[in-house]
């Protein structure tokens, strides 16, 4: 069985949890997770059962190109010659998977554990910024 899932806006990277001064610690990402796993309810076909057993996950997360790649005036549409090919901006691929593999804990497989194979690459967007998710059953 193979599964696609596309969440539209930019991609999120898990954020470490906030410690009070009273030594209480709290997690400040739940607002985004909740919607996230929304979005992943919204697209799963009706009476999905959570997959079982070993499976891969392919995360493509598109972020969206900013101004100073582009030129100006009349060359606003077009690539600087200086802008770089690859995204490497500050959101790293293990903090983007952990965000998406819990996001999807419960609702798309039982547990994040499941996950035998995992592929995450970062790469610039046309338009908007965007994260496809492609899972797979492995064949025992």
């Amino acid at each position: 069985m193979e599964l696609m899932i596309r969440i539209n806006g930019a991609p999120i990277a898990k954020s470490r949890h906030r410690t009070t001064r009273t030594g209480r610690t709290y997690w400040t990402q739940g607002k985004e997770q909740t919607a996230v796993q929304w979005e992943m309810i919204r697209q799963l076909p009706g009476g999905f059962i959570p997959l079982g057993g070993p499976l891969s996950v392919n995360i493509t997360a598109a972020f969206k190109r900013p101004a100073k790649h582009f030129g100006t005036g009349r060359n606003a549409m077009t690539l600087n010659g200086s802008a770089p090919n690859h995204c490497m901006c500050r959101k790293d691929v293990d903090n983007i998977s952990k965000f998406y593999l819990d996001a999807m804990n419960r609702i798309v497989y039982d547990d994040d554990r499941q996950v035998v194979d995992l592929s995450v690459r970062k790469l610039w967007s046309d338009g908007e910024g965007f994260v496809q998710i492609r899972i797979r059953t492995v064949p025992p």
